[in-house]
């Protein structure tokens, strides 16, 4: 009996023990863990405090000369949010004026970068992205219309507009992917045409016009500039025609040779190569052609080949052609990228066999193309 007393009193002891020592490492290891789930590198940390206090502030309803005052770093040098989340912060805040200033001149300079974003959970980006999203259209025009609508110089009010209504650039399914926020990625519209851009240039002449006294005067020619260079990279994803001459294409053409039957070549172009299986007369041949001239309405192709006709009837081909586009699309077609046009055509052609003179023969013909 005395044993099994014994042995209960040392088991109770043992769990007694053991519970203890759990509890304590249970105690040490959450003390431990909270710092390891919250590590912030050196670096970070200074950043991450002030955008945590910025975020708890704006969580909590803090007036805007406070948030205001949050906004501004110690160190002017190492900016903790980026010019994006300043301008979310002025717009939310209501502070039209400061917003318009900041958008038009920081949509001049490079976007800074924050230098030492941190790296944990991005709170107050997460916050504002919820409350005024500028990345959604709808967003945005609501946030104009309160602009207009505000009791701040109207240049300001004409001149942000204007740069909301800049296109952004789309890839061929039109899509568009900001590699970060810029406030240049900041438009009214998704929709990405020749005419936006032009209509974005002229605004801008339009408003030097009406506002030549405007604090905004001399940052117009560095704006037509940046949306100049914006269109320029736009263009050969809008008219291939212009911008994009050497890119290739596939066709058919239909020519009258004026001393044989008929001609039907289907050209394929790669860069400024062309490959052209053509049917002439019955019989069937392909040409090997260069680039030599494109523009838009006109294109000049040397070619050669060699043409066998059976036995003993091997015939070198060379010549060249003449095309004048006289037909083409407006625009590309903004899914696919590809433009249409028909052109008329002169050919040239120079056949000979062996022990015979050189045959000359001249054509006429019209083609239909897509690039």
């Amino acid at each position: 009996m005395m044993k099994v007393v014994l042995c209960l009193i040392l088991l109770l002891a043992c769990l007694g023990y053991s519970s203890n020592i759990n509890n304590n490492i249970t105690a040490k290891d959450s003390v431990a863990m909270v710092p390891l789930q919250q590590y912030i590198p050196a670096t970070e940390r200074m950043a991450h405090e002030a955008r945590l206090q910025l975020y708890q502030a704006l969580q909590q309803g803090s007036t805007s000369d406070e948030i205001l005052h949050l906004m501004e770093p110690q160190d002017s040098t190492v900016p903790f949010i980026s010019n994006y989340e300043k301008l979310q912060l002025y717009l939310l805040l209501g502070k039209y004026e400061l917003a318009t200033d900041f958008w038009i001149n920081e949509y001049i300079e490079d976007e800074p970068r924050v230098k030492h974003f941190p790296s944990t959970k991005n709170l107050l980006g997460e916050y504002l992205d919820s409350s005024i999203n500028l990345k959604d259209s709808l967003i945005i025009k609501e946030q104009v219309r309160l602009i207009k609508e505000s009791n701040i110089p109207e240049d300001s009010k004409k001149l942000v507009e204007i740069l909301a209504s800049v296109p952004l650039i789309t890839n061929y399914y039109g899509h568009h992917f900001p590699k970060k926020n810029r406030i240049r990625d900041i438009a009214l519209t998704t929709k990405h045409s020749i005419e936006l851009y032009e209509i974005s240039l002229a605004s801008l002449d339009v408003f030097a016009c009406d506002f030549p006294n405007s604090k905004y005067a001399s940052l117009v020619p560095q704006l037509k500039q940046i949306i100049q260079e914006e269109y320029d990279r736009a263009h050969p994803t809008l008219d291939p025609a212009i911008y994009k001459v050497y890119t290739g294409g596939l066709g058919i053409e239909a020519f009258y040779p004026f001393s044989e039957k008929y001609s039907i070549s289907f050209p394929i172009q790669i860069s400024r190569f062309i490959v052209t299986p053509t049917i002439f007369n019955g019989r069937f041949y392909t040409s090997i052609g260069f680039d030599a001239f494109d523009s838009k309405r006109f294109k000049l192709q040397p070619f050669a080949s060699v043409r066998d006709f059976g036995k003993d009837k091997i015939a070198k081909i060379a010549g060249a052609q003449f095309d004048w586009r006289i037909l083409l699309e407006k625009r590309a077609d903004p899914k696919f990228g590809l433009q249409g046009y028909i052109s008329l055509k002169l050919k040239y052609l120079a056949e000979w066999h062996e022990k015979k003179d050189i045959q000359n023969i001249f054509m006429i013909g019209l083609g239909a193309h897509f690039w």
